[in-house]
């Protein structure tokens, strides 16, 4: 967190490295705004645009049922695939934690890392990050 109190990119990058770090099979993680702007990636590679824009779809399709029926807050999601398993976890109101592992992967382990990566990312301020990813996209 810089003297102003925001998260700076590195840092983001940071945590996603400390989740790859701390869950065996990681195959890639993003941090990305619910509309779909990559904030950074783990690995960084030319994949990951489009699995950030996959991760911020699955959230707007989520949202819709749990405000229409006021079912609370997202928080988290796991999808089970046939050899790999995909998880999001909600940041704050404006980014998710997306991240995608292979079949080795400790799923309880990686559901508290993902809480944890979230929480440290809502803490360090990364709304403004958010905000200031969207006006350069403009």
């Amino acid at each position: 967190m810089n003297a102003k109190g925001t998260t700076e990119p590195g840092e983001i990058d940071a945590v996603l490295g400390e989740l790859g770090a701390s869950v065996s099979g990681l195959v890639e993680a993003v941090v990305v705004t619910v509309d779909g702007v990559l904030l950074a990636a783990q690995p960084s590679t030319p994949a990951a645009p489009r699995f950030g824009a996959i991760a911020a779809a699955m959230i707007g399709l989520l949202h819709t049922p749990v405000t229409a029926e006021q079912l609370g807050t997202f928080e988290q999601v796991l999808i089970e695939l046939g050899d790999a398993f995909l998880a999001y976890r909600a940041v704050s109101s404006s980014a998710v934690v997306a991240v995608a592992v292979d079949h080795t992967a400790d799923i309880e382990r990686l559901g508290f890392e993902l809480a944890r990566a979230g929480m440290t990312l809502e803490r360090s301020g990364v709304d403004d990050l958010v905000s200031s990813a969207r006006s350069e996209q403009r």
